[in-house]
């Protein structure tokens, strides 16, 4: 893998991200990578070295390493920290998986995320296959009986509300440090979901990502009036549930029906596209320098 430093940061970030890498093999496999597309392993196994890397793209990682490890020597003495849990399978793959905390005292498994306060709506489905698996781990190799799971994002973008804003963002995190608990799945759950997840890698290693391993939305539509920059009619998602305005039409029969507009056209009024786009082969897939799809997105 080759790591650029576009932005010219410091030596010590660029240092610490050639410490974070770790060439993908095919008798391995981590918690994160089994749940992610195959396709992304398989292009990190076939193609290491012509995979190309911003230092930027490691920054989170190092955050969120050099905060674990800090908070590590105040950590309790009952707090097992990146505790590596490791199981084989009779398909001829480890799979690898290392908690950020685990508490045999109190039964639980904890993990640190680095997230912006938007990931917290899609990021979670993940953290909970995530933990779910290190509680199986736990159970099938030390017979550990976990009962509690809980994530503790350190949102990067948190800022205190003002009060008029408050009302309208009942569902924004209270702290930069929030705790939630996950659903926790039976043994047999996870079993099943582990064993899917290995077939499909094992036997569809070139399987193009689906829309959801793409991070793909969708293009709606929303209503401005000229000269602002706040839509007057927009796609929307929180605590009351979404909508969304997937055709022109959409859009305008909700400006009318909430009478925003008495008809259109109407002057001084415009409807504006909001194409949607695939936001991790773009931005974030650590293979989108040598993912075909990808090329073809960067090259639009």
């Amino acid at each position: 893998m080759q790591i650029t430093n576009i932005n010219k940061y410091p030596i010590a970030f660029v240092n610490a991200a050639k410490e974070r890498l770790h060439k993908s093999v095919a008798d391995r496999i981590g918690v994160t990578q089994l749940i992610n597309a195959p396709l992304v392993r398989t292009l990190l196994i076939e193609k290491w070295d012509e995979v190309v890397l911003d230092v930027d793209d490691f920054v989170d990682r190092i955050y969120g390493i050099a905060v674990d490890k800090y908070l590590r020597q105040f950590e309790s003495d009952v707090i097992l920290s990146q505790f590596k849990l490791e199981l084989y399978f009779d398909k001829g793959i480890t799979l690898v998986g290392v908690p950020d905390r685990i508490c045999l005292d109190k039964s639980f498994i904890g993990d640190y995320k680095f997230w912006k306060v938007a990931s917290l709506r899609f990021e979670q489905t993940d953290a909970i296959a995530q933990l779910n698996i290190y509680r199986y781990l736990c159970k099938k190799l030390h017979n550990w009986g976990i009962e509690k799971l809980y994530i503790h994002p350190m949102l990067k973008d948190w800022r205190i509300l003002p009060n008029w804003q408050k009302k309208n963002e009942r569902d924004y995190p209270k702290c930069r440090i929030p705790t939630f608990e996950l659903p926790v799945w039976t043994y047999d759950q996870t079993e099943l979901f582990i064993q899917d997840k290995l077939i499909d890698h094992l036997n569809n290693p070139y399987r193009p990502c689906t829309s959801e391993e793409k991070w793909q939305s969708e293009t709606t539509y929303a209503l401005k009036k000229k000269g602002k920059k706040q839509a007057v009619i927009a796609s929307f998602a929180g605590s009351g549930g979404e909508k969304k305005f997937l055709t022109e039409n959409d859009c305008i029969s909700e400006a009318k029906k909430t009478k925003k507009i008495k008809k259109w056209p109407t002057n001084g009024y415009y409807v504006e596209a909001r194409i949607g786009e695939c936001r991790k082969c773009l931005n974030y897939c650590p293979v989108r320098s040598v993912c075909e799809f990808a090329q073809k997105l960067g090259s639009k």
